[in-house]
């Protein structure tokens, strides 16, 4: 897979996740250490030991998941259709991302994985099937197609002091927002149709690597953050 000009895609963000896989976890009220307030919603299922806590946080959404042996941090859109998901640009996205890091004092981390999902808004189908061949220009892809998917992972090696092995997966398809509205005085349906090519990132570290605790996390954290910006960038990687 080779290197493509992105300089004309204007990414917005739908959602990026932070995962941390644990041998043991005794985490708690982690919302509360990033954000400092309480959170709207927390919800408990004690059979998966399983805490998740969520709400609204500098006008986009905060989701901490913390199980015996794994966190989730999701941040994602305020969704208000008609309006596309768009958490906001990359650039504003990821300054949050390393902030909440920051705040996290954690240590043996087994694997880590960085996920983020991006879209940008296209006219119609012929012109999101544009976009996808730009991003994909070895693939063939007919002017009529639907329901296409393409997904590769290029693993990489970590650029640390101690090399170990990252997936780099990526997933390209279009898709289609269809959102309806009811006159309350006619009962006539409004529907709306907006088209939207789409880019699915997981950057992890290997299954088969357990990390050392000599490693600094915050540093790899850094390099699955790097692999995941240069892709969008139409890089192969960072």
């Amino acid at each position: 897979m080779s290197n493509t000009n992105n300089s004309n895609f204007h990414w917005q963000v739908e959602s990026s996740r932070l995962t941390l896989f644990l041998d043991s976890s005794d985490q708690k009220q982690l919302w509360e250490k990033i954000t400092g307030t309480a959170p709207e919603k927390r919800t408990e299922r004690p059979k998966e030991d399983l805490l998740i806590e969520e709400g609204e946080w500098e006008d986009i959404n905060l989701s901490v998941s913390v199980s015996s042996n794994r966190i989730d941090i999701v941040l994602s859109s305020i969704f208000t259709p008609p309006e596309l998901p768009n958490a906001g640009n990359i650039k504003d996205i990821i300054p949050k991302i390393k902030g909440i890091i920051d705040t996290l004092l954690i240590d043996e981390i087994k694997r880590i994985a960085f996920g983020l999902v991006v879209i940008q808004p296209e006219q119609d189908h012929p012109k999101a099937y544009k976009s996808l061949s730009k991003l994909l220009p070895n693939v063939d892809i007919e002017e009529e197609t639907t329901d296409f998917l393409y997904q590769v992972n290029l693993p990489t090696q970590s650029k640390t002091d101690s090399p170990f092995e990252i997936n780099s997966l990526r997933r390209y398809s279009v898709i289609l927002f269809q959102f309806k509205s009811i006159s309350a005085q006619t009962n006539d349906v409004d529907s709306i149709n907006s088209y939207a090519t789409k880019l699915e990132l997981d950057i992890n570290t290997s299954q088969s690597t357990d990390l050392d605790n000599t490693l600094n996390n915050k540093c790899i954290i850094d390099e699955l953050i790097a692999e995941a910006i240069a892709i969008t960038e139409g890089k192969k990687h960072a």
